[in-house]
């Protein structure tokens, strides 16, 4: 959804920064919400229009689609509560993709995202942070492959529905009767 806590603004204001340094990146929104008009705002008024693409709603059937297009997943939502990121289940996507995530330390996305391992954590609404951590993995290929293997590891060996199940069975164990 495109509303002002999932930090795409963030995402743009990063941008410019990234394009320096890797005039050929693109980066693809997906979604439509309340701050659609003024985030393709931003986008002309930063001249980005050339590295931006706003795909509107994305079928949950396309989504693996477009996790594999990706070099890098990156959402950088903010806490404003009451309204806060929950768990983040679209970096576990993306990571069961073999891509590397980057989301922000609000909400539930720590409990997504191993910091170094399967992904980087940055801080909402820090654009400089952001920007020096995707134009690093975008610098290095290789290590954001690993770390993208490392984050579709994961998932397979901890975080399929499965292990899911069998996690919340053994916690819910009754004594014996």
């Amino acid at each position: 959804r495109l509303v002002g806590r999932k930090g795409v603004d963030t995402v743009l204001a990063a941008l410019p920064e990234i394009v320096k340094r890797h005039p050929d990146v693109m980066y693809l929104i997906g979604g439509t919400g309340p701050m659609e008009a003024a985030l393709r705002q931003k986008v002309l008024d930063a001249g980005l229009d050339a590295y931006v693409r706003f795909l509107g709603r994305v079928p949950d059937a396309e989504l693996v689609s477009y996790y594999n297009l990706c070099e890098v997943f990156v959402m950088v939502p903010r806490s404003a509560p009451p309204d806060v990121e929950g768990f983040g289940l679209v970096y576990l996507e993306a990571g069961a993709c073999g891509k590397p995530v980057v989301g922000s330390t609000a909400g539930g996305i720590p409990d997504a995202i191993d910091d170094g391992e399967t992904g980087h954590l940055v801080p909402p609404d820090a654009p400089a942070p952001l920007a020096a951590t995707l134009i690093d993995l975008l610098a290095h290929p290789d290590q954001a492959a690993a770390m993208g293997a490392s984050a579709r590891r994961h998932i397979l060996a901890r975080r399929t529905w499965d292990h899911t199940a069998e996690q919340l069975l053994h916690q819910m164990q009754l004594p014996p009767t």
